[in-house]
């Protein structure tokens, strides 16, 4: 049963990255082509480790799972601050429109 979490564990966290690297392609700055660089270096190492789980089988250590498995939280955690920032990011463009749209208004009163 662990040995099946850990692989979809580890199957969610390459669609994580996959992910990632789709959403960055539009930008184009060195730090986002550095960002791409570790994901893609993430993404090569969550392919070995999957790979090396499915050979492992049941004989792999709690040491080993534990290990594989922060590394697939922390690939979430990644995924959880992408969200905030972006939700973070809509929320100050909606308060910067809504305090332009009450300058207007009262500079016409």
């Amino acid at each position: 049963m662990i040995y099946l979490l850990h692989v979809g564990l580890m199957l969610l966290s390459m669609t994580i990255l996959t992910a990632f690297l789709w959403l960055t392609r539009r930008y184009d700055d060195i730090l986002w082509w550095a960002l791409r660089c570790l994901l893609l270096h993430s993404l090569v190492a969550v392919v070995y480790m999957a790979y090396d789980a499915m050979h492992a089988g049941f004989t792999m250590s709690l040491r080993l799972i534990l290990i594989r498995s922060g590394f697939a939280t922390l690939t979430m955690a990644l995924a959880l601050l992408w969200f905030l920032l972006h939700c973070e990011r809509k929320n100050h463009r909606r308060q910067r429109f809504n305090d332009r749209i009450n300058h207007i208004f009262k500079e016409s009163q």
